[in-house]
């Protein structure tokens, strides 16, 4: 249900590459964008290891910043129209994915 998940986010992004190949400097980058939140940790492995052993989704949304660690918008639309979403992101980047042979439609099924 959706209310198992309130208050988590999903990432907006995930560095895939191969090992030694730039994927460090890639999110440190990132992350130095003000818009930018980083993971709790840099490479989560979930879809590698973590899914496989069958941990949930909600372990993996556990990595990221929660929805509080967004803040509010800093302004509501003048006509009363819905107040707009922050625009920060966050993500990981984890290079064993790249080999990995399910690792992408595991990412794909859960995340679109």
């Amino acid at each position: 249900s959706p209310s198992q998940y309130s208050g988590l986010c999903r990432p907006s992004y995930l560095i895939v590459g191969a090992g030694k190949a730039g994927t460090s400097s890639m999110y440190y980058y990132l992350n130095d964008h003000p818009d930018v939140l980083p993971a709790l940790r840099k490479q989560t492995h979930f879809w590698k290891y973590d899914v496989e052993e069958g941990k949930p989704f909600r372990h993996y949304l556990s990595n990221f910043p929660n929805s509080t660690s967004f803040g509010q918008p800093s302004h509501a639309v003048p006509d009363g129209g819905p107040i707009p979403r922050t625009e920060k992101v966050t993500g990981e980047s984890s290079p064993g994915y790249l080999p990995h042979a399910r690792a992408a439609s595991h990412v794909r099924k859960a995340l679109g």
